[in-house]
């Protein structure tokens, strides 16, 4: 019996483990715009934010907070800190969206 009852806790076991490092990932968020290599160099128009530039580079698919935090990462911008006219930002472009030659909106 106590045979019985070793095999049903390890296979319990396995269920939970397997279980959770499946769902582990079904959860993570990962910033595809911090991943990126690819930029684009842009100049900082007047009435310009970082809201209005990156509206200009995501899909339907992308959360324009993921592209504003990685534009504030990649040209070190801290929180609060105001563009200007004439400043100059690198814009992370996705990987996938430049292989595939989705047209991004301008």
């Amino acid at each position: 019996m106590l045979k019985f009852y070793l095999k049903l806790f390890l296979f319990t076991m396995f269920v939970v483990i397997i279980s959770w490092y499946g769902l582990s990932g079904a959860f993570a968020h990962t910033n595809a715009f911090l991943l990126s290599s690819s930029y684009q160099i842009i100049t900082v128009n007047n009435g310009d934010t970082l809201w209005s530039i990156a509206s200009n580079y995501v899909t339907d698919q992308d959360d324009i907070r993921d592209l504003i935090i990685a534009i504030k990462h990649t040209n070190n911008l801290d929180n609060g800190v105001v563009i200007h006219p004439g400043q100059q930002l690198k814009i992370p472009l996705k990987t996938k969206n430049l292989e595939i030659g989705i047209v991004v909106k301008k």
